[in-house]
């Protein structure tokens, strides 16, 4: 019997725990203003990286839990 998180519904839920992570950072920042004031820090012309960063986060989330999905797979020796 394999355990649940091996299958590929495993990989699903890795991915979306990662992605329900980051959302939830996110929406701390936008909230709550716990990113600081970067406002008087941004040069002109650079204001579009606040709007990318959040999504950034969340594809880097979703892509670090998939060698956490694959480090739980047992190994399969020979054939």
């Amino acid at each position: 019997m394999e355990w649940p998180i091996t299958t590929r519904a495993g990989l699903i839920c890795c991915v979306a725990a990662g992605v329900v992570a980051a959302a939830a950072g996110n929406l701390l920042v936008a909230v709550f203003g716990w990113g600081g004031d970067w406002a008087s820090v941004i040069p002109a012309g650079w204001e579009w990286v606040d709007r990318v960063v959040g999504y950034v986060w969340l594809g880097l989330f979703a892509c670090l839990t998939t060698p956490g999905w694959l480090g739980t797979r047992p190994v399969r020796r020979g054939r």
